[in-house]
C-alpha cells in the first residue's frame, strides 16, 4: 500500500490544491477551456484518491479475495469507484455545474454506490440489487432523463418510460458485467465518455460536454492503478464503481440530444458508442437461456460464468492484456463511427449502423471458427 503514495502521489496533491485556487480556474474559463480544467483536475484528484480509497478499503475490510471463479493472486482492495466518485463530485462543483438534473442523477447514482459498497463488503441479493436501480431510475425519470422516442400519448409515454428503464438498467448492469479484468471497465468508460463529449461539444451541449469531461478525466486518474503490463492491479472498481460508471454514463445518453431532425441517428449515436456493452449483454444472455444454463428472471440476474465476451476472446487471444486492448479498439472504432454518424444523412446512418452490426458478426464468426472456450 506504501508504493501507491510515492513522490508522483504528493506531486499529484499538489496540483489539486493549485488547480482548486479560484485565479486558476478562472483563467481556463475566461480563455474558454473548462473542458481542459476539468480534465486535468479529474485526473488528478483522482489520482490522489485512489490510494486513500485503497486503504480506506483495507481498514473495512472492503476487499477481493482471491478463490472459487476469481483467480487473481492477493486480496485486491474494492473502493476504486469510491475515488472516481469523489474526484467526479468534486470536480463538478469546484467547476458550479449544478443543475436540477444534475443533482438528481448524483443523488441516484449514490444510492447505486452506496448499495455496491454493501454488496462489496457484505454481499447482496439480486433483487435487492435491481430494486436500488429501478428507484434510481424512478429518481431520473421523474428529473426528465428518459427517451422521447414516441410521442407523449399515454402509451407513447409508457413506451417511452420502459425503453429508458430497459437501458439504464441494461447498461448498469452491462458495465458491472465487463469488470471482470484489469483495465477493462475503466478502458470501455473512458471510450464512451469520451466520445459523448466530443459529441457534445460538437452539437452545442456545452454542460453534457462538461459531465463527460470530468468522469473521463476521473476514470483517466484511477487507471494506472487498475492496468498495467507488467503487475497485477492495485485496486478494483468493486461492484460499486462499475455500476455507478454504467448509471452515469447511461443517463448522459439519455440527457444528450444527438440529432436535431433524425430519430435514426438520433437513436444510433448511443448505441454505437455503447456497443461493446449491447453486444455482450445481448449475446451472452441469449445464449445463457438458448442452452438452458438459465430458466428464470431470477437465475438470469444471480448467474455468474465465465462466458462474458472478453473471457470468449481471452480464449482466443491467450492473453488478458491483449484482449483489454483488442475491446477497447473496438469500441473506439464505433465511438468514431458515430462521430461520423453525427453529420449523417438517412442512407448513410443506416450503413454505418449495418456496419457495426457486420463488425459483431465477424467477432461472433470468429469466436465460433476459434472455439472460444468458457467456463460455465
Amino acid at each position: 500500500m506504501k508504493r501507491m503514495f510515492g513522490p508522483l502521489w504528493f506531486i499529484a496533491a499538489a496540483l489539486v490544491v493549485l488547480l482548486a485556487v479560484p485565479p486558476v480556474f478562472r483563467y481556463f474559463s475566461g480563455a474558454g477551456q473548462r473542458w481542459l480544467w476539468l480534465v486535468v483536475f479529474s485526473t488528478v484528484s483522482s489520482f490522489v484518491f485512489v490510494p486513500i480509497a485503497a486503504r480506506l478499503a483495507v481498514r473495512l475490510g472492503v476487499m477481493d479475495v482471491p478463490g472459487g471463479r476469481k483467480d487473481h493472486e492477493a486480496p485486491t482492495p474494492l473502493l476504486g469507484g469510491l475515488a472516481v466518485f469523489c474526484s467526479f463530485i468534486l470536480c463538478l462543483f469546484i467547476n458550479g455545474i449544478i443543475t436540477p438534473i444534475l443533482i438528481t442523477v448524483i443523488s441516484a447514482s449514490t444510492l447505486i454506490l452506496s448499495v455496491g459498497i454493501l454488496e462489496d463488503r457484505f454481499g447482496v441479493r439480486e433483487w435487492v440489487r435491481l430494486l436500488a436501480q429501478a428507484a434510481a431510475f424512478v429518481m431520473v425519470a421523474y428529473a426528465g432523463v428518459h427517451l422521447r422516442l414516441f410521442y407523449p400519448t399515454p402509451l407513447g409515454q409508457i413506451l417511452n418510460y420502459l425503453l429508458s428503464f430497459l437501458w439504464i438498467v441494461g447498461i448498469t448492469n452491462a458495465m458491472n458485467f465487463v469488470d471482470g479484468m484489469d483495465g477493462l471497465c475503466a478502458g470501455i468508460s473512458v471510450t464512451i465518455s469520451f466520445f459523448l463529449g466530443a459529441i457534445a461539444f460538437l452539437t452545442d451541449q456545452p454542460e453534457l460536454g462538461w459531465l463527460s469531461a470530468a468522469l473521463f478525466g476521473a476514470v483517466i486518474g484511477f487507471f494506472p492503478y487498475n492496468f498495467s503490463p507488467k503487475r497485477p492491479a492495485r485496486i478494483f472498481l468493486g461492484d460499486s464503481g462499475s455500476s455507478f460508471l454504467g448509471f452515469v454514463l447511461a443517463c448522459l445518453a439519455l440527457i444528450g440530444e444527438w440529432s436535431d431532425n433524425d430519430p435514426l441517428v438520433s437513436f444510433s449515436t448511443p448505441l454505437l458508442i455503447f456497443g461493446i456493452l449491447i453486444y455482450d449483454m445481448a449475446y451472452t444472455n441469449i445464449s445463457r437461456i438458448v442452452t438452458g444454463r438459465v430458466k428464470n428472471l431470477r437465475q438470469l440476474l444471480a448467474f455468474t460464468g465465465h462466458d462474458h465476451f472478453h473471457h470468449r476472446m481471452n480464449s482466443i487471444l491467450g492473453s488478458r492484456h491483449l484482449t483489454v486492448v483488442f475491446l477497447v479498439l473496438v469500441n473506439i472504432v464505433f465511438g468514431l463511427g458515430a462521430l461520423a454518424l453525427r453529420d449523417a444523412r438517412f442512407f448513410t446512418a443506416v450503413v454505418l449502423v449495418a456496419q457495426a452490426l457486420a463488425v459483431f458478426l465477424m467477432i461472433s464468426l470468429m469466436e465460433f471458427a476459434f472455439g472460444g472456450k468458457t467456463e460455465r
